[in-house]
């Protein structure tokens, strides 16, 4: 079924997502994430419909996509109106792993004051939490946690991702020195 669905073209599968049928929307669903990359953007365009089950459906195919562009449009979800949208958009983040977190301190530098966007900061970046980024990362969770988070949290994600960068500037300097 899925095979015949990946055939059609990207238009008739993005149209599928407003049905009214969920198993019509479902197939869909998965038939744009099989295809990757070439399906991102037109889901990307369908995080800004009026209807969130239209939301709801770009945002989990994009959680399974996952990819850079999709990463970053689902940060971007994380204040939407629509709690069940915020969810799958933070639980997409959850499964796209460590490229999810760049995108995410950027976004808590810029919507500190939003709850929505601190909660799911929350969850993200404890799914990501191991003992070789426990350091870095465990001020931004105690500045997201703390009674003046609109204060701190922007702090504690820049200072996190200098880190970042640091990290990514050592990993270079080693792969140029290994030649």
């Amino acid at each position: 079924m899925i095979r015949t669905l990946v055939s059609r073209p990207v238009d008739s599968l993005i149209s599928a997502l407003s049905s009214e049928e969920g198993a019509v929307r479902q197939d869909a669903r998965m038939a744009l994430a099989a295809l990757g990359q070439v399906a991102v953007q037109p889901l990307i365009r369908l995080l800004e419909s009026d209807d969130s089950q239209v939301r709801w459906e770009a945002a989990k195919a994009l959680g399974d996509i996952r990819g850079e562009e999709a990463v970053r449009a689902l940060v971007k979800k994380l204040d939407d109106n629509n709690r069940d949208v915020r969810w799958v958009a933070t639980a997409g983040l959850m499964s796209s792993g460590e490229q999810a977190l760049e995108p995410l301190l950027h976004e808590l530098i810029i919507k500190s004051g939003s709850v929505w966007v601190r909660e799911a900061g929350i969850r993200v970046i404890d799914s990501l939490l191991d003992e070789r980024n426990r350091e870095q990362r465990r001020p931004v969770l105690v500045a997201l946690k703390s009674r003046a988070p609109i204060f701190e949290v922007p702090i504690a994600a820049y200072e996190a991702l200098l880190g970042l960068q640091r990290g990514r500037e050592l990993t270079n300097r080693g792969r140029i020195g290994v030649r």
